[in-house]
């Protein structure tokens, strides 16, 4: 008898020791927890603002009673692979919010769909996304870059574009949006150069784009970045301090560029030889709000950064379809999650919704979260059907003065006009 309580104690003191096999006790107080997979840092060593938007929107909705917990996983580089979810998943919580990139979201979506967890990715806009095999646990508050594609090519030939090389990095995010940018051009009337891969190097992909800038026939006019922040910036760098391109070419950026500092990331590389002034006229595009909401606690959202509207919507849906299926398991609530985003009685906080479906009254059960980034929506893929991007241009101090929004289709937003309930 001795012996087998000694095996046992031994086998608790590794359970509690060791993360994977067993179960922790990280979310044992709470009604509902959340894993957050989202890195400490960006390339550049600082603080990922996206954190503290998911703690913001965690502590926003407890004070409403959403009773959740929030445990961070823990990212290699800034990388989430299967050890890291496995992790989270022994924490045991309820649901994910993540992964932020689409590289991350191919990575793991299998171990997602087996371990029958509901993630939602604030910021994952692969194409590829959609056509996941993640038996319906997988969403994301952000559209698909198959209308990012289009704003861009629009964008670029309402600037009198005639011919873009595009310069993608090497993953599901880099490819699919090179992919739509090519057909999207082709539909725009601008033709394409060959998309240059910058995993062929520095060097090699800008020489390629000096080439095709001073080429005697059809020469190139517009360069597209689908990259992310440190190889966007690198690349940046280098083209403007090339001679050969000053005064002929138009920079376009895809959302992972589209942050408030990237100017000043750019000129940091070489403050020698650029200046802010050199970022003049750099467009970017990223996911903005409904006009109808743009102003709703627009300090706070803007202080946390990219991405914290969706962050907060994410977190809100997760606790509102736990509270519509009266279960904290994600294989039961995961049943909700599109039926609370479209098609019910308009509701615009979590507060207001929750006490729609906890009021006593079935007919008040029907509901529609209007998040802060705007409509939801849920298609059965699990993507946003409606939406809005920002255009930012930056100016000769660096700045991103008065952003344009655009509707899925480019055209401009406006003002909100309806009330929408």
């Amino acid at each position: 008898m001795r012996n087998t309580c000694s095996v046992l104690y031994v086998f608790i003191l590794v359970c509690i020791l060791v993360s994977s096999g067993c179960r922790s006790n990280d979310c044992a107080d709470a009604s509902f927890c959340i894993g957050a997979l989202i890195p400490e840092r960006i390339f550049d060593g600082s603080y990922d603002t996206r954190r503290q938007a998911v703690v913001s929107a965690v502590e926003d909705i407890n004070a409403a009673g959403g009773d959740i917990e929030l445990v961070f996983g823990r990212d290699t580089d800034r990388s989430f692979d299967s050890d890291a979810l496995r992790s989270v998943l022994n924490s045991g919580v309820d649901g994910i919010i993540g992964p932020t990139t689409s590289a991350d979201s191919v990575d793991i979506v299998d171990d997602l769909a087996g371990a029958k967890m509901v993630a939602i990715s604030p910021s994952a806009s692969s194409v590829e996304i959609s056509t996941f095999a993640d038996d319906g646990y997988f969403f994301r508050v952000i559209p698909s870059d198959a209308f990012q594609a289009p704003i861009l090519a629009k964008l670029i030939k309402q600037a009198g574009g005639k011919r873009a090389a595009i310069l993608f990095r090497d993953d599901s995010y880099g490819r699919n949006l090179k992919d739509g940018l090519v057909e999207s051009l082709k539909q725009a009337g601008v033709s394409s150069l060959e998309p240059i891969e910058y995993g062929e190097g520095l060097e090699a992909a800008v020489n390629a784009v000096v080439s095709a800038v001073n080429a005697e026939d059809n020469p190139v006019d517009s360069v597209v970045l689908a990259l992310f922040r440190e190889g966007g910036a690198n690349l940046m760098a280098s083209m403007l301090k090339r001679e050969e391109l000053n005064g002929k070419v138009k920079y376009y950026g895809a959302d992972s560029l589209s942050i408030k500092s990237f100017a000043e990331i750019v000129v940091a590389l070489d403050p020698e030889a650029l200046s802010l002034e050199d970022m003049e006229g750099f467009v970017t595009t990223i996911a903005g709000p409904d006009p109808c909401r743009l102003e709703e606690r627009k300090e706070i959202f803007d202080e946390a950064g990219r991405y914290a509207r969706q962050i907060y919507d994410a977190v809100a849906l997760m606790k509102l379809a736990s509270i519509k299926s009266a279960s904290s398991d994600p294989a039961v609530y995961v049943r909700e999650m599109i039926g609370i985003s479209r098609d019910g009685i308009k509701c615009r906080t979590y507060a207001e919704c929750a006490g729609f479906l906890t009021d006593g009254d079935s007919t008040n059960d029907d509901i529609d979260y209007y998040g802060f980034s705007g409509e939801i929506d849920f298609d059965a893929n699990g993507d946003v059907t409606k939406g809005f991007y920002y255009v930012h241009t930056y100016d000769d101090m660096g700045e991103r003065p008065n952003p344009v929004l655009v509707d899925l289709e480019g055209n401009p937003a406006g003002e909100c006009k309806v009330d929408n309930r």
